[in-house]
């Protein structure tokens, strides 16, 4: 099946919290799946964003937040962007076709892996690059595929998702560590969505700088 991660899981943790990589291993043995821990970038240890130029990554400029995130980017949030990008690099340095990428707090429904392989087929023929297991939407889907799979509006949350080689390589190229937001605001301007300005009113100034280089389909209801 296109997209099916196979054994390339990666499981997104701090070391520093324990009890959820101990309760993130739990279920992963309980449903049987393989999966590679990365060990998150801590933002805790950024003194401050002008700190962050000298490796080489950078906030999108005059970050300010938007109307329903109105706040400045914060340490935390260039941890879990950073995370989440040493492993689109480990995609691509290893032509991975797909992988599925979690964060340590998910918590998997019953019969996860069954649910999930069916719902890759019935995404069979859509041009997908993302795939999001997890989510949090902020507005009603865009179009229903089929009846576990849909186009998502504008969506929070990576706790989990599917991304494909192409996907993966789209991110780098797009040199998202340049101008990074929130990453799931990020990764929802890069699906092109929030353009009326609804949700996010600086999506339209964000996408001079974040391409529309993801096409995203959702699982409703989410199996994470």
């Amino acid at each position: 099946v296109v997209g099916d991660p196979g054994d390339h899981v990666f499981v997104v943790s701090l070391p520093r919290r324990p009890e959820k990589r101990a309760n993130a291993i739990r279920q992963l043995r309980d449903t049987g799946l393989n999966a590679t821990l990365v060990t998150a970038c801590d933002g805790d240890a950024v003194l401050c964003q002008a700190d962050l130029p000298v490796v080489g990554v950078q906030v999108m400029p005059n970050y300010r937040g938007h109307v329903n995130h109105d706040m400045p980017f914060t340490t935390g949030e260039v941890g879990c962007f950073m995370s989440h990008f040493t492993t689109w690099q480990h995609m691509v340095d290893n032509q991975l076709p797909a992988a599925l990428i979690l964060e340590d707090d998910f918590e998997l429904q019953e019969n996860f892996a069954d649910r999930l392989g069916d719902c890759l087929r019935q995404a069979q023929g859509e041009d997908w690059n993302i795939i999001y297991v997890g989510r949090s939407p902020m507005e009603n889907d865009v179009r229903k595929i089929s009846d576990h799979v849909a186009e998502p509006g504008y969506t929070l949350w990576t706790v989990a998702y599917i991304l494909t080689l192409d996907g993966a390589r789209a991110l780098l190229e797009s040199r998202a560590e340049q101008h990074m937001v929130p990453l799931d605001d990020f990764f929802s301007v890069a699906m092109g969505c929030g353009m009326d300005g609804q949700y996010n009113d600086r999506a339209v100034e964000w996408s001079r700088l974040i391409g529309p280089v993801l096409r995203g389909v959702a699982l409703p209801p989410p199996l994470v």
